[in-house]
C-alpha cells in the first residue's frame, strides 16, 4: 500500500467481507451469507487496520443486537478495493497557442 500512496499521493480504499454465520437451534442448524463494507478511506499516509477491525466487529455486533443469535463461522471472502484518488485542484493553466502568444492577443472568455 505504501508504494500506491507514494506514486498516486492519494488513494481511496474500500474493503468488503462476506461472512459465513451460523445458528443452532435445537436439532436446526441455519447458515447465511452476510455481505459487510467499510467507508471509503482517503488515506495519503497508510492504513489503521485495527479501526477497520473495529468497524467490522461493530457491524457484526449491530447484526446481532437484533436479536438474530448468528455467531460468526467464517470469513468466505474479503475484497479490497483500491483506486487512485486525484481530487480537483486549482492548477487549470493552459499555455496559449503560438500564434496567440506570438500576436500578444487576448481572448474573451464570454465566447466561448
Amino acid at each position: 500500500m505504501r508504494v500506491c500512496v507514494c506514486v498516486f499521493r492519494s488513494i481511496r480504499v474500500q474493503f468488503r467481507i462476506d461472512a459465513r454465520l451460523v445458528r443452532e437451534v435445537g436439532d436446526d442448524t441455519t447458515r447465511i451469507t452476510a455481505y459487510f463494507w467499510s467507508e471509503s478511506l482517503i488515506l495519503s499516509e497508510g492504513i489503521d487496520f485495527d479501526a477497520i477491525v473495529m468497524d467490522f466487529n461493530s457491524q457484526l455486533d449491530n447484526f446481532n443486537s437484533r436479536g438474530s443469535g448468528f455467531c460468526l463461522e467464517r470469513l468466505t471472502r474479503c475484497v479490497v478495493s483500491v483506486v487512485k484518488f486525484r481530487p480537483l485542484a486549482g492548477n487549470s493553466y493552459t499555455p496559449h497557442t503560438q500564434l496567440i502568444e506570438k500576436e500578444k492577443m487576448r481572448t474573451e472568455c464570454s465566447k466561448f
